[in-house]
């Protein structure tokens, strides 16, 4: 999944923990989904984000994606989908741009 310009490029999350945030703290980091390669380096990356959790319940607070990941219920606040880089995957292997896959 080497060329994603037009799919993950412009999709990222803001993920915190709902453990966090019921305790009144809105700790997280901005991770832009084309930083890694599938969906398990992703979530690889949120285990150590808040790794000070034994078992964090992950909560997307924010999200800046293209609106067809909205549109195909891919990506809301608080959910993100595995399929979302199997998705981008396809989209990529099709060869058409994702503006025209969009409209």
């Amino acid at each position: 999944m080497a060329n994603l310009q037009n799919c993950l490029d412009n999709c990222a999350v803001y993920c915190g923990t709902y453990a966090k945030y019921n305790s009144g703290s809105l700790y997280g980091k901005w991770l832009q989904l084309s930083d890694y390669p599938d969906y398990e380096e992703l979530y690889q990356a949120m285990k150590e984000l808040h790794k000070d959790e034994n078992q964090p319940e992950f909560m997307i607070q924010d999200y800046e994606s293209p609106k067809f990941f909205v549109n195909q219920g891919l990506i809301s606040e608080s959910y993100l989908s595995k399929d979302i880089y199997e998705i981008a995957e396809k989209i990529n292997d099709s060869g058409l741009e994702f503006e025209i896959i969009e409209a």
